[in-house]
């Protein structure tokens, strides 16, 4: 018989690599949870600053009060009893406010009262949304 030499990994060979890998992920898994939660809450805050424009602008254009309403797991933005759109958040995100009755409103020139909105992940205040007096501008304080 004529045996050629064939080149490739042992047994031991793949067991001791893949165990490695196994060891190097479980070493750097928990060092990316915060990256995670990091990008979370910025992704969560944009989604509010984006819907607060988007208010803001249908305000403008239809020279209709917009209203946007903030509850505990969602923000909804309506004209008159009309729902425009919904934003519903995971159970372990919840909003708070400082506006009267959890809601602010946009006039017909794009204005409103200024006030806070409040991003929190369990007890922990992650985000704030600040809308400036007036203008209606929001512009988010990271806290994460």
């Amino acid at each position: 018989m004529n045996h050629e030499y064939q080149s490739g990994w042992t047994l031991i060979e793949l067991i001791g690599t893949l165990s490695m890998i196994t060891i190097l992920i479980a070493l750097l898994f928990p060092s990316l949870i915060p990256v995670g939660h990091h990008l979370e809450q910025q992704m969560y805050s944009s989604l509010i600053v984006d819907e607060l424009l988007y208010a803001q602008i249908q305000a403008l254009s239809s020279q209709e009060n917009i209203r946007v309403m903030i509850q505990n797991d969602h923000l909804t933005i309506a004209r008159e009893e009309f729902q425009l759109r919904q934003l519903q958040f995971p159970a372990h995100l919840h909003l708070k406010t400082n506006f009267p009755q959890q809601q602010l409103t946009y006039q017909e020139q794009g204005h409103t009262k200024g006030g806070t909105i409040y991003l929190y992940r369990g007890s922990n205040c992650i985000a704030e949304i600040r809308i400036q007096v007036a203008s209606g501008t929001p512009k988010v304080i990271s806290n994460d």
